[in-house]
């Protein structure tokens, strides 16, 4: 691959990311504030579609795209928050909860830990199951730090995140398999 490639994919996996944080910011969140009546409505959704994207991501392009991944959560969360601090934190744990479980996939398979899961040569992997694992597994860390960062008060927060994320990540990939995929088999590109 071209270094011009990656630095498309790395452009166009920030685009992507980035739309998919001012859906999440613009919609989401407005949707469930009216919905929900607990104090964790503005930060910890149960739909948060960008954990998916970075699941995604990581799966297509590999660890490697941490930086892209770290970037738009962070001038995402400074548009949404304003407040530096937090987004520094939450975009490091956000970006840490989905290359970790991917550097670990990769380690255990005893290949470059940055390689893409999916498109590996040497090793068949399930892509269903590896994006369960890494959406599972990246919840579970996300959940966590997030919950000691804003500190724990009660067992929602953590439930916030986690449910939130894994909820997050079946809708994307529901919509990949029936809505990105079919039209990108029309125009061929699949």
């Amino acid at each position: 691959m071209k270094m011009s490639d990656n630095i498309s994919s790395y452009i166009i996996a920030f685009v992507v990311l980035f739309l998919g944080f001012q859906v999440q910011t613009f919609l989401i969140y407005p949707v469930e504030s009216l919905l929900r009546p607990d104090d964790y409505v503005n930060f910890a959704s149960l739909v948060f579609i960008p954990h998916g994207i970075k699941i995604i991501l990581v799966m297509l392009i590999g660890p490697i795209v941490w930086p892209v991944i770290y970037l738009a959560h962070l001038i995402s969360g400074l548009i949404y928050s304003g407040d530096f601090t937090t987004s520094l934190f939450t975009s490091g744990f956000g970006t840490f909860a989905v290359v970790v479980p991917a550097v670990l996939l990769n380690a255990s398979l005893k290949r470059s830990i940055w390689a893409a899961p999916v498109f590996y040569r040497d090793i068949n992997i399930s892509i269903i199951w590896t994006y369960i694992s890494l959406s599972v597994m990246g919840s579970f860390f996300n959940s966590l730090l997030n919950a000691m960062y804003f500190g724990i008060h009660d067992l929602l927060l953590p439930y916030l995140y986690f449910s939130g994320d894994v909820f997050g990540s079946l809708v994307v990939f529901v919509i990949l398999l029936s809505v990105v995929r079919p039209i990108l088999m029309k125009i061929k590109i699949l």
